[in-house]
């Protein structure tokens, strides 16, 4: 019997319905994200951690707990792996946000059901990265690199400019924080497109169309790549972004974020290589709704928000 693909699977989940994705946490509880699409359908996608206290042995389950005769099967298994099945729930989830699913969280015990899904607000947690067997929230980590390199006076020539700032700062995360990664390298991305074209190969980039739908994806952690000054962009794909000129133009990394009482994101600020004669620096114009009509939201001054990535 043939093997099916993966990337095949994937894609025939994504066009039959909404998902529920519960990242077990070791022991008693999960996180559970709730994907609803315009039909109200559900499925769900469950990580489990196999054994106490460890992230290996792991497997990610699909199951269809809303049909009448429900189907449970594993999309992905790790015997040694720490943080595998972990990586690629999290590279599964960002693809539903880039098709348009709404996600909400909390956080319970996991047993299917064929109760309808809780509305929970979304809260902007950091992202993590798991660095020899310990998971490591970005938030203090980027914040104190951030300060380190703060007041790099731009040149492009030092690794100063913005994407030259971006790789600065995986450097002293790879260093001082978590070796084994798969990071970008300025031999073969050096620059704000060819960095995003990166994630993109990966899985890990997601287009954004919609800023406010994608607000719950700016976390610290997360890589903001904008479009041009003064450039609207519409409908457009990710070899779009990757063209010089008329494509991705800045890019920079979240450091921390400000909601308001709903749990939605009103601002963040973001670490990185601004222009020729202002300096590397955390800014923290980068709003909901700015008091300058002419910014787009969550934008870089008038340079549209287009794509992110989480840094690792």
């Amino acid at each position: 019997m043939a093997k099916i693909p993966i990337w095949l699977i994937i894609a025939i989940l994504i066009t039959l319905g909404d998902f529920r994705i519960a990242v077990a946490a070791t022991g008693v509880k999960d996180r559970v994200a709730t994907c609803t699409n315009k039909y109200a359908q559900r499925r769900v996608v469950t990580l489990d951690y196999l054994a106490a206290d460890s992230q290996a042995p792991c497997q990610v389950i699909y199951e269809k707990p809303t049909e009448k005769r429900g189907s449970r099967q594993v999309l992905w298994r790790a015997k040694n792996s720490v943080g595998y099945c972990e990586r690629k729930m999290n590279i599964f989830l960002r693809k539903l946000d880039g098709y348009g699913w709404q996600c909400s969280y909390k956080m319970s015990s996991y047993q299917p059901s064929y109760e309808p899904p809780v509305t929970v607000a979304r809260q902007a947690e950091s992202y993590t990265a798991n660095c020899g067997g310990q998971k490591i929230n970005l938030k203090k980590p980027l914040t104190k690199i951030a300060k380190k390199l703060t007041g790099l006076r731009y040149d492009s020539r030092k690794l100063q400019d913005c994407s030259g700032i971006f790789y600065q700062v995986i450097r002293k995360f790879k260093r001082e924080y978590c070796p084994n990664y798969d990071y970008p390298s300025v031999s073969n991305a050096r620059y704000t497109r060819d960095i995003a074209k990166w994630y993109h190969q990966r899985g890990e980039l997601v287009l954004v169309h919609d800023p406010y739908a994608k607000s719950h994806l700016i976390k610290p952690g997360a890589v903001m790549f904008f479009g041009h000054k003064n450039r609207k962009y519409k409908n457009f794909q990710a070899k779009d972004l990757f063209v010089r000129g008329t494509g991705i133009n800045h890019m920079g990394v979240v450091t921390s974020v400000k909601l308001d009482a709903t749990g939605q994101v009103v601002s963040y600020q973001l670490f990185h290589g601004r222009r020729p004669g202002r300096p590397s620096k955390i800014t923290n114009f980068h709003k909901r709704k700015s008091t300058r009509s002419y910014y787009p939201p969550f934008g870089n001054g008038r340079e549209q928000w287009v794509a992110m990535a989480p840094l690792v």
